[in-house]
């Protein structure tokens, strides 16, 4: 009977284990972001310029999520954006989330996707 409690509590470790790696496997994984104008053409390097000026602005001032970015550029013609930390890690899923609301004043939309960006 013994045996059969240490090999049940072994697995069920072992089961929890695993499912906590997958969840932190995902939230390790950094979003995705895409800026478009409108009319749904990709942001030119020049509006993302504007765009991380902006932010830089906004992150000493009103949106403390923004203040730890360091680098906002565009990665691809398509409009997909480049961003990065002071830290030199990619953004998170909150200071992506705190960008494309802060875009949402101006005339750029900003997609999320992956990185747990809901």
């Amino acid at each position: 009977m013994r045996l059969i409690v240490i090999a049940v509590t072994l697995s069920l470790v072992t089961a929890v284990g695993a499912m906590g790696q997958s969840e932190t496997d995902k939230a390790a994984a950094p979003p995705t972001m895409k800026c478009t104008r409108q009319g749904g053409q990709a942001c030119t390097a020049e509006r993302v310029k504007d765009l991380a000026n902006a932010a830089r602005a906004a992150g000493r001032s009103s949106r403390p999520a923004l203040a730890g970015i360091k680098t906002l550029s565009l990665a691809a013609s398509d409009g997909t954006l480049k961003c990065e930390q002071a830290n030199g890690n990619p953004c998170t899923a909150d200071q992506a989330r705190s960008l494309r609301q802060f875009s949402a004043a101006s005339e750029v939309t900003i997609s999320i996707s992956g990185g747990g960006s809901k």
